[in-house]
Formats: C-alpha cells, structure tokens, sequence
C-alpha cells in the first residue's frame, strides 16, 4: 500500500528504476497491479497514465 513516506516524484523514480531491471520488474508491476486505485489518487492529475510503463520491460521476445 503506498504511503507518504516519500514525495511521490521520488516514488514514482523508484518504482520505474526496478521495473527496468529483469531480476525486479515482476515486483514493480505486481505493485502497480494490486495499488492501483491508491497510486492514481495519490498522484498528481493525469500522472496516473505513465503507471502502464512499468509493464514496458515486458516488451521483449520472451514476453511477446
């Protein structure tokens, strides 16, 4: 559950930082899944739309 204890700019770094590395985009996405709700209202006015992103390490010949 996302909480205050980072600005969310700060948050929203670190959350695509790990969906970008192989060995923890699994955690990044399965966060964004289960905190969705959450994410949107606590982010900025249409930041929410960046959120799919985390899905973007998925894009490769494995993931296809």
């Amino acid at each position: 559950m996302p909480t205050d204890e980072f600005d969310n700019r700060e948050s929203l770094a670190i959350l695509f930082r790990v969906s970008q590395s192989a060995k923890t985009r699994d955690l990044a996405y399965d966060f964004v899944k289960q905190n969705w709700d959450a994410l949107v209202a606590k982010l900025p006015t249409d930041t929410g739309s960046f959120l799919p992103f985390v899905a973007g390490g998925y894009c490769d010949t494995g993931h296809r």
